[in-house]
């Protein structure tokens, strides 16, 4: 977690300079202690400088999140999916969040078998999957290593892309796996670890109660 000293140099890089990438660094801070007045109102002026930062949009899809916005998180993950569609925590929140508003299955399909190109592995999204009739896809196979944002647990996703609402999000739709591999890169970027260890022990007891 950043302390307050860095979260007010932070600010005051930002005040000097609203252009500066430093912007998804506050935004971050601020999701950090739940405060999303204020994430969202720096994130949109970093977005309106940097109308395609990946990084940028994703942070803006969680603060959504976070207001109850499911709407607006789902237009954004959409946008940022067009950019980068092999953004896989993208992907992950996408179908979370289509699932989480009802819509229609053949959306939730492609939700679900987009996902599957990108994280094959992954037995939750075959689970769903199947319930709405859909084709297990095959996995992509790229010639050359994607320069893409890798998933979750690689020991690649970038600490910022980590948020107490994704965890959220992914332990809602059933992700459980998923949103201990978040805890993992929050509790290696010094979160709260109070906080981490309280979402440790209940996802643990979920998988506990699914495997009894």
């Amino acid at each position: 977690m950043v302390n307050q000293d860095d979260k007010t140099r932070l600010e005051q890089q930002f005040a000097d300079n609203f252009s500066s990438d430093v912007f998804t660094q506050l935004v971050d801070a601020y999701i950090e202690v739940g405060n999303f007045v204020q994430a969202r109102k720096v994130c949109e002026i970093g977005l309106s400088y940097h109308p395609n930062h990946i990084e940028g949009l994703f942070l803006l899809a969680q603060i959504c999140m976070g207001e109850k916005d499911l709407e607006g998180a789902e237009k954004l993950l959409q946008v940022l999916l067009v950019l980068d569609h092999k953004h896989i925590q993208a992907a992950h929140l996408l179908v979370a969040v289509q699932e989480r508003l009802n819509r229609p299955p053949h959306i939730l399909r492609r939700g679900w078998e987009h996902l599957l190109t990108l994280d094959p592995d992954n037995d939750q999204a075959k689970v769903f999957l199947k319930r709405l009739g859909g084709k297990i896809p095959e996995p992509e196979r790229p010639l050359e290593k994607p320069e893409s944002t890798p998933p979750v647990g690689s020991g690649g996703m970038k600490s910022r892309m980590a948020t107490f609402t994704l965890v959220a999000v992914l332990k809602d739709q059933g992700l459980y796996h998923q949103a201990l591999e978040v805890l993992d890169v929050l509790g290696k970027k010094g979160s709260d670890p109070e906080r981490i260890n309280m979402e440790r022990e209940a996802i643990n007891h979920l998988i506990q109660t699914l495997s009894d």
